[in-house]
């Protein structure tokens, strides 16, 4: 029989802690992680959790000595049933089974009963017999040989024999089921020193620099070197460096910090904040603050990543926008001949000239419609001075983010006049026949 020994799994004794227990599974199942050994991972987990609960334990350690005892009864038959008491007529009796089928008939009726006293003498000679009956029946139930000529020390042997090969242990009393010892872990027990400090802060610069290498092209060896080869991190990092590469996504290396740097069950926990500018396929580029936590683990005197625990964007900036696909220079000019007829809206008081610059049932429709209604009742009037056009993004199908600058002297009502400059927004969408202005997104005054 053999039995799924949990202790022998974790390489624990039976009297093992919950600590030790604990600490054993932790150590397999770096050795045997589930994306390289599921089975064993499964079966380490299995393990662990069965002798953790202390409910499950006591269940399963019951279980497990019910099974050795039935084992022991199977292998040694009735001869060797753990009790030490047997008398000298029971250890004999197997090799006396024919004994029991001469002898019987000659007690049938046909023998003139005996006087009391000869009665006497002949009753523990049939006791004996009767008890060599029985156990002649228990032995030829029990025995794993149907040849009852063999004594049963030989089957006995051969029995234990086999057992032995298929489970040692299960043959044998709790006490002496050796224990394994874990394989030895390459993880070094790790302390923080200020050299270690050092050394850690000089490892990470040097993979961060080498993960944007291999984004901008270089082999994946250049970054390999620094990661765990039985740790997660290893394929996550192929895999993100495969998709920044599919979409054309080039990183620089700016600057990068360790904030915190502690031990956690053999591992360091290095907490980190990067700076990269990031450019992007379109010609867009920003630069962007990240913190991120890694498990880092020291094999000897080198040092390896074997878990990225999270990252968290911190800071944004757009450095440039994308590269438009649209005419800038057509956009450029129909800018400035909107700005411009909007003004002539107002100081004409028809709304007609700027009408065919705005998609018809857009906000900025009703918008510029209500604003030049309120400059006209108000009798104010503008001359555009300048104007500059600062950027074009395209942010849809067919539709730009349009950024410019402008230059107006606003002449009011009672005669006085002032000289202003702002910074518009727009939303403008390309059209069959041209653009149309469909948003405002702001306008502020500057300096």
């Amino acid at each position: 029989m053999n039995l799924e020994n949990y202790y022998r799994t974790l390489g624990v004794s039976e009297n093992a802690t919950d600590v030790e227990i604990k600490k054993a599974y932790v150590i397999k199942i770096r050795q045997f992680p589930n994306e390289t050994h599921p089975e064993e991972f499964q079966q380490l987990t299995k393990a662990y959790k069965t002798l953790y609960d202390p409910e499950q334990r006591t269940h399963y350690d019951a279980w497990l000595e019910e099974q050795r005892a039935v084992t022991r009864i199977s292998t040694e038959g009735p001869v060797n049933t753990g009790h030490r008491t047997q008398t000298h007529t029971e250890q004999e009796s197997p090799s006396r089974p024919t004994v029991v089928h001469q002898e019987q008939p000659k007690e049938q009726p046909d023998v003139v009963p005996p006087t009391n006293q000869k009665a006497k003498k002949k009753r523990p000679i049939l006791s004996i017999l009767l008890a060599c009956a029985a156990l002649f029946i228990l032995y030829t139930i029990f025995a794993p040989s149907e040849d009852n000529s063999e004594s049963s020390q030989p089957v006995v042997e051969e029995v234990d024999s086999s057992v032995e090969e298929m489970e040692p242990e299960d043959t044998t009393e709790v006490t002496d089921v050796p224990v394994e010892e874990p394989e030895p872990v390459e993880t070094a027990i790790v302390e923080i020193t200020p050299d270690l400090e050092r050394n850690v802060e000089d490892f990470l610069y040097q993979y961060f620099q080498a993960s944007v290498d291999v984004i901008n092209g270089q082999d994946f060896v250049a970054v390999e070197r620094f990661l765990d080869p039985i740790g997660k991190k290893l394929e996550e990092q192929r895999t993100y460096t495969n998709y920044l590469l599919e979409k054309g996504t080039t990183e620089e290396f700016v600057s990068m910090v360790v904030q915190d740097l502690h031990v956690n069950d053999e591992l360091i926990v290095a907490t980190t904040e990067e700076v990269y500018v990031i450019n992007y396929a379109d010609g867009s580029a920003k630069r962007k603050g990240f913190e991120s936590q890694y498990h880092l683990r020291q094999v000897g005197e080198q040092l390896l990543v074997n878990e990225l625990l999270y990252t968290n964007e911190l800071s944004s900036e757009d450095i440039r926008g994308p590269e438009p696909t649209v005419d800038v220079y057509s956009v450029e000019q129909f800018m400035h001949q909107y700005l411009a007829d909007s003004v002539y809206a107002i100081n004409y008081q028809d709304f007609t000239y700027a009408e065919p610059y705005l998609a018809p049932n857009s906000t900025r429709f009703s918008e510029q419609l209500e604003y030049t209604n309120y400059l006209i009742d108000k009798g104010i009037t503008e001359e555009l001075l300048e104007y500059e056009l600062v950027s074009v993004e395209e942010i849809g199908d067919a539709t730009y983010e349009v950024t410019t600058r402008e230059a107006y002297t606003i002449y009011y009502s009672d005669g006085s006049s002032s000289y202003k400059r702002f910074e518009s927004r727009f939303h403008i969408i390309e059209t069959g026949s041209g653009f149309e202005v469909s948003q405002l997104i702001y306008t502020n005054e500057i300096q």
